[in-house]
Order: structure tokens, then sequence, then C-alpha cells
């Protein structure tokens, strides 16, 4: 029932971007593109729930507008409220914020001196942090919940660079080593990562979006390498998917052309056949030590 109505949210956000789109063909584009990823595969019932923390439409609505002007407007407060709803469903929504944030201050876009760059990306992260804790309050101070950590209570587990060592029972392979270089290429094609070529191959026609699409990707694919899946990628594929949230921005920037979208298309059936020979492949699931 979670995974039924977060696609439900996942379809109407989309609905509501292309409608306030006029139903151009980018934005019809764009619904095609996001459908055909892999992360939307989550919404068909996958038991672990990091997925929810993505939005397909929250960037569209945040750069359609602030490549126009340097006012807030109820589309990008729309768009960061859906990174907040997002963080609010799962921790690691907070990448999306922290990644928006960047990309606000860094993309330099022409005419926004970094003052007003800094502020917009204050207020933007700022709705959106509101939007993701007003809830634990409600939890708290309302419903009288308590706050369980469980298994999470070791948090965001990164890899080790050059040794490997035991984590929660199993094996942490380093950054450097083929192991992870075999997960991290797989897992990358699954999440969308080969999409920044084609983002670089089309900047030129919407060059403002492309800048602020490419820097949201940057903290997004820091994090995507850094991040270990203890159980590995064959059944952490919910936080596969989670931690490259920036797929949604650079197929935003993809549906501007055809030919690109064409491209893209094309990366996220690669991205397809790999998740299922992933999911049912042993190699791929880091089994427990005792």
């Amino acid at each position: 029932m979670l995974s039924w109505l977060a696609g439900a949210v996942f379809a109407v956000t989309l609905w509501f971007l292309a409608a306030t789109d006029r139903w151009s063909s980018r934005s019809v584009r764009y619904i095609a593109l996001a459908l055909m990823a892999p992360a939307a595969l989550m919404y068909f019932g996958y038991l672990e729930v990091g997925y929810l923390s993505l939005s397909a439409a929250a960037f569209p609505f945040i750069a359609r507008d602030l490549i126009n002007g340097d006012e807030l407007t109820p589309g990008m407060l729309f768009g960061a409220i859906l990174y907040g709803l997002g963080a609010a469903m799962h921790g690691i929504g907070y990448l999306s914020i922290a990644a928006l944030f960047f990309a606000v201050i860094a993309t330099g876009l022409p005419g926004l001196p970094l003052r007003r760059r800094v502020v917009l990306a204050v207020a933007l992260s700022g709705v959106a942090i509101a939007a993701a804790l007003i809830w634990v309050w409600y939890y708290l101070s309302v419903l009288g919940f308590d706050v369980i950590p469980s298994h999470a209570a070791g948090g965001f587990i990164m890899r080790t660079l050059w040794r490997s060592r035991e984590a929660e029972g199993r094996i942490l392979y380093p950054l450097f080593s083929i192991i992870t270089a075999r997960d991290v290429f797989f897992s990358g094609l699954i999440a969308g990562l080969p999409l920044v070529l084609v983002t670089l191959l089309v900047r030129k026609q919407s060059p403002r979006e492309a800048r602020l699409a490419l820097a949201f990707s940057i903290p997004c694919a820091i994090a995507f390498l850094l991040f270990w899946p203890p159980q590995g990628i064959a059944i952490e594929m919910d936080m596969i998917v989670a931690l490259f949230p920036a797929v949604f921005a650079l197929l935003w920037v993809s549906s501007t052309s055809i030919r690109a979208s064409i491209a893209s298309a094309a990366l996220l059936v690669i991205g397809h056949t790999v998740f299922w020979w992933v999911v049912q492949n042993d190699r791929f699931i880091n089994l427990m030590l005792r």
C-alpha cells in the first residue's frame, strides 16, 4: 500500500508538472523518460523504502523558474517542498536538499550575483528542511511516538579507501578494489550516472539548466561513490536509486532535445537490463560472515 501511494504521488506530480507547462512536447518527453527510469520499478512493491525520498517533479519545477528570474515563485517553493517530503519519508532525501543548495550557489547563473544565489539557496533549502522536519514534531508532540533507531543506528556507512574491514557482520570492501569498481559500474548504470554524458552533449541547447543539473549531480555522485550498501547492491536497490536523485535533473535537461531523449531512453533500457541481471545474481549479495 505504501508503495502504491508513493507511485500515485509520483504520477500526480508529473501530471501537475506537464499541466503547468501546458503539456508541451518537452514535458511529455520528460514524463516518458521519468517513467522509464529504473527507479520507477520501486513503485511496484519494492520492500525497502529508500526510494520514497525521490521526486521526479521537484527539480523541473525549480529549474524552470530559476533560470528565468531570481524571485521565489510558487513553482520553486513547490519543488522545494517535494524534496522536503522526500526527506521526511527517508533520511537519504537530505542529499537532494544539500545538492539543491550546492547547485544554486555554484551554478553562477548569468546576471545573478553570489549574494542573491546564497539567499535563494538558503530559502529553498530552508523550505525543504521545514517540510521534512515538521513531521518529526507532529510524530513526537501530537501523536506521542518514540524515536527508535533500530538497525539504522550505524547511519551512513562509507567505504574505506584501501583496506577491507568488517561492518554489520559483513565485509566492507574499500573504494579502490575490484569488487567496488564492479558494483559502482553496474549500480551506476541502474541509477543513471551515464546520463551526465548526454547532458554534457546537449548543454548548449539549454546552458543554464544544464549547468544547474550538472552542479546538482556533483554531491549526488560523491555520495554514490562513498556509500557502502551493506547487504550488496542486489538487495540495497532502493538505496542505489535513492543515492542519485540527479537522474531526474539530467533527464529534464535531456528532454529539451529529441535526439538526447532517444539517447537517454537507450541508456535507461540498459539500466533496466542490468537491474534484473543484478537482482537475480547471487554474486552481488554481501553474505553474513557469521
